[in-house]
């Protein structure tokens, strides 16, 4: 994934690739400031997914796909609410990203992580078949 300020004209500001030795990982190049970010996807059968990474120091989490929590304080700093969640209809959108104050300063990582979070939850979907879609069982 390629994300830029703006249009497909504008600068990018990261670029986002699987890491292909590490299931469910997802590396965030930022271009200014220059950084990368680790991103580990876990799936989980009973409860929801969770996605964690380090930045400046700090380890954050989204749960599930709908709250980003800093680790250490347990400070949430952006909520997802998909569209089922939104009472009023006519907003036409699959969902709302709020981010709280004290995330604003991490706006770019914190939309570029809630897509990522998406992707990576939606990959999880699809890779889910039973034995019977592999092999034909009589």
């Amino acid at each position: 994934m390629i994300f830029h300020r703006g249009n497909k004209e504008s600068p990018i500001i990261a670029e986002a690739d699987i890491c292909i030795g590490t299931p469910g990982a997802t590396d965030i190049q930022f271009t200014e400031p220059r950084a990368i970010v680790h991103v580990e996807h876990i799936h989980h059968v009973l409860y929801p997914c969770k996605t964690e990474f380090d930045y400046d120091g700090k380890t954050y989490h989204w749960i599930g796909h709908t709250e980003l929590v800093e680790q250490s304080t347990g400070d949430v700093l952006a909520q997802f609410h998909p569209s089922w969640h939104i009472m009023d209809a006519t907003e036409h959108r699959l969902g709302k990203l709020v981010i709280k104050p004290r995330g604003m300063s991490m706006i770019d990582l914190i939309m570029i992580t809630a897509l990522v979070v998406q992707e990576r939850s939606d990959e999880g979907k699809l890779a889910v078949i039973t034995i019977g879609d592999l092999v034909d069982v009589d």
